[in-house]
C-alpha cells in the first residue's frame, strides 16, 4: 500500500473513532429527549418539585397555571393557599423565617368569550386577601362592583396575589397573564420590596433562576429527582425549604446588632422598584392593556417593629415609651413629645421618637403633623415591612411618567390618623380589614372606569 491509501485509511479510521465518540456522547442525549417526549405524550407527569414556586416565580414568563382538556386553567393545586392565614416557619439563622407563598383557587377559560371583561390583579398579600375571606378581598368585591356596570356581560377579576410577591415576581408573571387577553391589569405593590434585604444568602441570579426553572420543568429530571427524594426524608425537607420565600426579620436579632438598610441598598432597592414598575406599564401598554397601579397605605399606627438600640446608655427607648405613654394617658401632650425629643436628641431618627411624636400629635388633632411623624417611624423602622416614603415616591414617579391610572390607599385609608380609624381599616402593620377591602376596591373601580372611558 503506497503512502497515499495509507495516509487516506488513517484518516478513515480517524473520522471512525470521531464518529463513535460522538455516538457514545450524543445518544445518552437523544435517549433522554426520547424518554423525555414518550413521558410528555403519555401525559405521565411527575410530581411537582416544591423550588419550582420559588424559582420559576422570579424568572420572566411564570406560568402558575394548568389548563385542562375543556381548555379551563387554574392554579396548579400544589400553589393553592389553604387558609386565610400566612403559613411560616423559623429559619436556620437568626432573624430568619421562611414564608410559604401561595394562591388563591382560581377558574377561567383560556380563550376569553368576546362577551367577557376580565380584569387581572397582580399583588402581594393584601391582594390576595390575607385574614379575610376570599369573598372579601378586594378582587372579589371589585368584581361585584364591575358588574353593576356591564350588566349583560360576563366580568372577572383574577385575583393573582401571593404572599410575599414584590414587584419582581409581578413583573416575571405579567408576560404570562398578558396571553389571556385581560381587558385591564391592575398591580398593587410596594409593602414587600425588603422583606429579604437582611437575609445573608441573596436571591440567585436571573441566569441560574432561569436555567433552574428550565431544569425543573423537564419530565425525566422531575422523575429522578422525585425517585432520589423518596429515599431521604431529609432531601424531602429540603426541597419544601427551597420553595419557600426567605424574609428577614430584624425583630428576632438582639436588639443591639439591629440596625436598618443602609442609604445605598434603600436607594437601590427604590431605583429598582421604579423601574420594574415602568417596565410592567409598558408591557402592558405593547399589549393595549389599561394598566392601574395601587400605593398601599401602612398603618401608621402600627409601632416599629424593630427600633435599634440606642447609643449611649443615658436613656432607653423602653423608659421613654413608658414616660410618653404614661403622659398621653394624663393628657400631658407636652410631657410626651418632650420624652419623645430626649429620645431623638439621643439617636436622630429614631422610630420609636418618631412614633411617640405621632401619637401626641395625633391626641391633640394635628393629623398632618401626625402622619408626618408616624411615616417617619416607619421609614426609620428596622424592619422595613411597609412600604416607605422613597418607595411611594417611586412609585408614584413611575405611574406619572408612564401615564397609568393610580389609586393612592393612603387618601382612602389615612384620611384620619388615629387608633379608631386604624382598627376600622387595618388588621395589622399593612393588611386591610374587610371594610378596607371595601374602600380599596371602590377606588380601583373608579379608576378602571376612567381607563375604560379613556380607550
Amino acid at each position: 500500500m503506497g503512502p497515499v491509501a495509507m495516509e487516506r485509511a488513517e484518516r478513515t479510521r480517524r473520522t471512525r473513532r470521531t464518529w463513535k465518540r460522538g455516538a457514545a456522547i450524543a445518544l445518552p442525549f437523544v435517549a433522554l429527549v426520547v424518554v423525555e417526549g414518550v413521558l410528555r405524550t403519555c401525559g405521565i407527569a411527575p410530581p411537582v418539585d416544591p423550588a419550582v414556586l420559588r424559582t420559576s416565580s422570579a424568572v420572566r414568563g411564570f406560568d402558575p397555571f394548568v389548563v385542562d382538556g375543556d381548555g379551563i386553567v387554574s392554579i396548579r393545586p400544589e400553589w393553592v393557599a389553604r387558609s386565610d392565614s400566612l403559613v411560616v416557619h423559623e429559619g436556620e439563622r437568626p432573624g430568619e423565617f421562611r414564608l410559604v407563598p401561595a394562591f388563591r383557587e382560581l377558574r377561567f377559560e383560556a380563550r376569553k368569550p368576546a362577551s367577557t371583561i376580565r380584569v387581572a390583579v397582580l399583588g402581594g398579600s393584601s391582594t390576595f386577601g390575607l385574614y379575610v375571606a376570599r369573598e372579601a378581598a378586594y378582587p372579589a368585591v371589585l368584581e361585584q362592583r364591575l358588574r353593576t356596570h356591564f350588566e349583560g356581560r360576563t366580568v372577572e377579576v383574577l385575583n393573582l396575589g401571593c404572599a410575599g410577591f414584590a414587584s419582581d415576581r409581578c413583573q416575571a408573571l405579567l408576560d404570562t397573564v398578558l396571553e389571556y387577553s385581560p381587558d385591564v391589569i391592575v398591580v398593587d405593590c410596594g409593602n414587600n420590596e425588603m422583606l429579604a434585604y437582611g437575609v445573608e444568602a441573596p436571591e440567585p441570579s436571573a441566569s441560574t433562576l432561569a436555567w433552574r426553572s428550565r431544569l425543573a420543568q423537564s419530565y425525566v429530571y422531575g422523575w429522578l429527582r422525585a425517585a432520589w427524594s423518596d429515599r431521604s426524608a431529609e432531601r424531602r425537607i429540603d426541597g419544601d425549604r427551597l420553595a419557600e420565600l426567605v424574609i428577614f426579620d430584624p425583630a428576632r436579632i438582639d436588639e443591639s446588632t439591629r440596625v436598618p438598610p443602609s442609604k445605598d441598598t434603600v436607594a437601590a432597592i427604590e431605583r429598582a422598584f421604579g423601574e420594574r414598575m415602568r417596565a410592567i406599564a409598558a408591557a402592558a401598554a405593547m399589549r393595549r392593556v389599561p394598566c392601574v397601579f395601587v400605593l398601599p397605605a401602612p398603618n401608621l399606627l402600627a409601632p416599629p417593629f424593630a427600633p435599634a438600640a440606642v447609643p449611649g446608655q443615658t436613656l432607653t427607648a423602653e423608659s421613654v415609651v413608658a414616660r410618653a405613654i404614661g403622659a398621653l394617658r394624663a393628657a400631658d401632650v407636652k410631657s410626651a413629645i418632650a420624652a419623645a425629643d430626649a429620645l431623638l436628641a439621643q439617636a436622630p431618627g429614631h422610630p420609636v421618637g418618631h412614633f411617640l411624636r405621632g401619637l401626641a400629635f395625633s391626641d391633640v388633632g394635628d393629623t398632618a403633623a401626625a402622619r408626618r411623624e408616624l411615616q417617619l417611624a416607619v421609614d426609620h423602622d428596622a424592619r422595613p415591612h411597609r412600604i416607605t416614603s422613597g418607595l411611594a415616591r417611586a412609585l408614584e414617579e413611575a405611574a406619572r411618567a408612564s401615564g397609568v391610572e393610580f389609586v393612592d390607599e393612603r387618601e382612602i385609608l389615612l384620611q384620619r390618623v388615629d387608633r379608631a380609624s386604624a382598627s376600622e381599616w387595618v388588621v395589622d402593620h399593612c393588611h386591610p380589614t374587610a371594610a378596607g377591602h371595601r374602600q380599596i376596591a371602590a377606588a380601583i373601580d373608579r379608576a378602571i372606569q376612567r381607563s375604560i372611558a379613556a380607550r
